[in-house]
């Protein structure tokens, strides 16, 4: 037998579990457990062991009975039903029954934080012969002698017994001089990293690294196991709370003067809503007057000011961990606590390309703030979230008594009353769930219990991700209407809404996010929901991104991707691109961003992206979108320059700009004099035009004969432009579209009205003397008399091509450049880090 390695269940090896598990009850209810782990023989390629545990209990005949053992007697013996799970399956090849067995164990209690206790429900006494391995690992907890049904139980310290944490010594240097080595060539290097204080390229840096704790800095050690050494609003900018009470005081005082001072400011104007109620200071005025104030309480703190009090901070700089213990890293935070009595917080830095530590499933990843410099992954944890790693955690269905627990979980949100009667509504029905810690409400969740599934699957390909018995049962789907939890505990909603399942005996749990409203914070949690690019006429239309939840979604999180990807374009091709990085089943990209010139265009004859199959794709819960256009590049910076002076860094750059026209900016360029009468098709179309600038357009001149002229045609005349006010005029037979005549005889054979160009010349513009508008000089193609036209807007509308900035761009940073980028089968262009599909690229000859 080779390597075993412990895997969850997923896609990819559920035929090989189904085969492994043939015969059994279990075969059809693998997408249904909490947690499935599979033992996998390198060597063999094949399974040797398999392990399904829940929350919820089912001894296959006994059911009735077990339910009762599972929510009474095991109540009595003080096994907490939030932090308990039973074991649903367990089978191990018998040659390697007890390694294996323990190793299933283990992977479950790591997979888990929340989970103290397995509980194995069985009709017979295990046998020590027969069962090796179960026997090794579970104690016998009762017998039922009315169920006739015997409970046993297997610890989280049996399996992960604490590490035994103490301050390192000079004498550890030749244990802990390996186990660095090793880290630092493994998946996170930066945690093995020796401070350059230590001279880290000199002998025995380590031991200078030991030898220099003191009061702020420290090295832990586990005996030869191993070593220790954004917008903060949610967290109260890591100030004690008396400071941060008396900034945000001063806050709101200062909001409420400023708003006092406009109302007043109305009021001298004369303005209509002077006579309306005074203006109020919203949530983000008093975020505007609290953050100088909160960085001024920090600086005093820093710089010794005269509170004495110091930040609740500390940083873990370096992590090391011998393999088989690095879900284990966590046990160093509480005594890492007791060496800092004052600190609360606990921070890890990243570098975008490296993996995160498994200690990073206990922390919340902070987003930068906008235009931040800072080059790394910021990872936030708390000391009260350590927690739930002992067994406080607690999920249960809500009573009324829980709503002044609610008013301390909410009371600081601006949706404070909308949430607060969502909960009262689902209190009502029995949908309303918490969490609680130590006895304080720490979570909270509003669930409707029944979902329209005819509208989800009529605009989303539900198909994709959910069994086929659960896609036409609605019974087994609820619907989430409100999720909120203390920044602490944000890693542990997995649990709370596992916990919702279980308790209100649901399968799934849907979320729908419409555009414009602000993105959950655990929403990455969910499994996003492919939307479909065409229904039926009669189908709903849902204009939203739909995320759904099911129990193996806490345990099996997704990997973390912190690279930061940039996507240059706006084009079909950068929005599918788009689309199958937020689709990714076990991936989770954290840091896209969609370099949109224009923002992101909608609809249109060739379009399949329309407003709604973008509002479906949730861009705006994962995707940063930056209004600008390319002026530079840097490969060896690795950063995308923009036309405002700001600048992107990117470990991936994905050109996929498309084709632009080049007929309004030739002639913007030849005509500068009247060039502000002058917009691009794609300008037009992209950009929204009010009915008071429709109005203002009595003579338009389209002037072009590409497809996208109908788009302008629909786009202006939609705006209230009447069509005798535009003029359509194709320079050339030659230029015309292809397509051109082809659509308009299609047209005619179904009696269908379409604009048709008539032929001509622009000879000259410019601008009429008193600049009001412009005069177009017109010949018709016959080389016939010129015709003049004023007007009040030139729409271009002429052949597409690459955009000309861009190439300029791509050229002097020194990327092969013929006419289009030039790719390799990969899609890689001459530098690895740019990449480039669509119309805009080209395969290398």
């Amino acid at each position: 037998m080779g390597e075993v390695v412990i895997l969850p269940c997923t896609a990819d090896n559920f035929g090989a579990v189904t085969e492994y598990c043939r015969g059994t009850a279990e075969a059809s209810k693998l997408h249904h457990r909490s947690l499935s782990l599979i033992a996998w023989d390198t060597s063999a390629k094949a399974v040797v062991g398999y392990l399904s545990i829940d929350f919820a209990c089912a001894a296959s005949d006994h059911a009735a009975h077990a339910a009762r053992l599972a929510s009474i007697d095991t109540q009595r013996l003080g096994f907490n039903s939030s932090t308990s799970a039973y074991v649903q399956y367990a089978k191990v090849d018998e040659h390697v029954q007890v390694p294996v067995t323990l190793q299933l164990l283990l992977a479950a209690f790591s997979s888990v934080p929340v989970l103290t206790h397995l509980l194995l429900v069985r009709h017979t006494e295990l046998q020590p012969e027969a069962q090796p391995g179960l026997s090794a690992a579970f104690s016998k907890a009762m017998h039922s002698s009315s169920s006739g049904l015997w409970l046993y139980e297997c610890s989280r310290r049996a399996v992960l017994p604490p590490l035994q944490v103490r301050r390192a010594k000079v004498e550890d240097h030749d244990d802990l001089l390996p186990m660095v080595a090793a880290a630092a060539a493994g998946a996170c290097p930066s945690l093995a990293a020796l401070p350059e204080s230590c001279k880290p390229d000199q002998p025995f840096a380590l031991t200078r690294l030991i030898g220099s704790q003191d009061e702020e800095n420290v090295v832990l050690v586990a005996e030869d196991q191993g070593k220790l050494s954004f917008d903060l609003g949610p967290f109260d900018g890591f100030l004690p709370a008396e400071v941060y009470e008396a900034c945000e005081a001063a806050a709101q005082q200062g909001a409420a003067a400023k708003a006092e001072q406009r109302l007043q400011e109305q009021q001298q104007q004369g303005e209509e809503a002077a006579a309306a109620l005074p203006i109020m200071p919203t949530e983000e005025n008093v975020r505007e007057e609290l953050l100088p104030l909160l960085l001024q309480a920090a600086s005093r703190q820093q710089h010794g000011g005269s509170s004495g009090a110091q930040h609740s901070l500390l940083a873990v700089t370096m992590l090391c961990m011998l393999p088989g213990y690095e879900a284990r890293a966590v046990d160093f935070m509480l005594p890492a606590f007791r060496e800092f009595a004052g600190k609360d917080y606990y921070v890890l830095s990243l570098p975008h390309r490296e993996h995160e530590p498994p200690l990073a499933s206990l922390m919340s990843r902070l987003p930068p703030l906008p235009g931040s410099p800072y080059p790394e992954v910021l990872l936030l944890g708390h000391r009260a979230g350590l927690a739930v790693q002992e067994g406080a955690w607690e999920v249960r269905l809500a009573v009324p008594d829980d709503v002044v627990g609610l008013h301390g979980l909410i009371g600081s949100l601006a949706s404070a009353v909308e949430v607060q009667e969502a909960f009262l509504h689902a209190l009502g029905r029995q949908g309303a769930v918490v969490a609680v810690v130590q006895g304080q409400l720490v979570a909270m969740a509003a669930i409707t219990p029944a979902v329209d599934l005819q509208l989800l699957q009529d605009n989303f390909n539900l198909a994709e991700g959910l069994p086929a018995d659960c896609c036409n049962n609605t019974t087994a789907h609820a619907e989430l209407d409100v999720c909120v939890v203390n920044p602490v505990f944000s890693k542990s909603v997995g649990a709370l809404l596992a916990g919702v399942l279980h308790l209100l005996g649901k399968s799934y749990l849907h979320y729908a996010l419409l555009p414009g409203q602000a993105v959950p914070d655990w929403l990455g949690l969910m499994q996003q929901q492919p939307p479909r690019h065409s229904s039926s006429p009669a189908a709903g239309k849902a204009d939203f991104a739909l995320y759904s939840f099911s129990k193996h979604m806490a345990y099996a999180p997704k990997q973390s991707v912190n690279s930061q990807i940039v996507i240059a374009g706006a084009s079909q091709t950068a929005l599918s691109c788009l689309e199958q990085l937020l689709l990714q089943r076990h991936i989770s990209f954290n840091s896209l961003t969609l370099l949109a010139p224009g923002g992101v265009p909608v609809g249109g004859v060739a379009c399949t992206y329309t407003a709604g199959l973008v509002a479906r794709m949730g861009v705006q819960a994962a995707v940063t979108i930056v209004d600008g256009q390319m002026a530079s590049l840097d490969t060896e910076q690795k950063l995308v320059g923009l036309d405002d002076g700001s600048q992107l860094p990117y470990d991936l750059l994905v050109m996929a700009t498309g084709l632009q026209d080049q007929l309004g900016p030739a002639i913007a360029a030849a005509c500068p004099e009247a060039a502000h009468f002058v917009l691009s098709s794609q300008a037009l179309i992209r950009g929204s035009i009010s009915a008071e600038a429709a109005a203002s357009l009595s003579s338009v001149l389209l002037y072009g004969a590409d497809l996208q002229a109908f788009d302008v045609v629909a786009a202006l005349t939609d705006a209230g432009v009447s069509p005798d006010a535009i003029t359509w005029v194709c320079p050339d037979q030659e230029q015309q579209d292809p397509l051109l005549p082809l659509l308009t005889a299609l047209a005619g054979q179904l009696q269908l009205e379409l604009p048709s160009p008539q032929q001509g010349q622009l000879v000259e513009l410019l601008p009429t003397q008193d600049g009001a508008r412009a005069v177009a000089d017109l010949q018709a193609c016959n080389a016939g008399p010129v015709q003049q036209l004023e007007l009040d807007l030139l729409v271009g509308c002429g052949r597409r091509g690459p955009s000309a900035a861009v190439a300029r761009c791509l050229g002097s940073a020194g990327l092969v450049w013929d006419g289009r980028l030039v790719v390799d089968a990969g899609y890689k262009s001459s530098d690895a880090a740019v990449m480039g599909a669509g119309p805009a690229a080209k395969f290398s000859r």
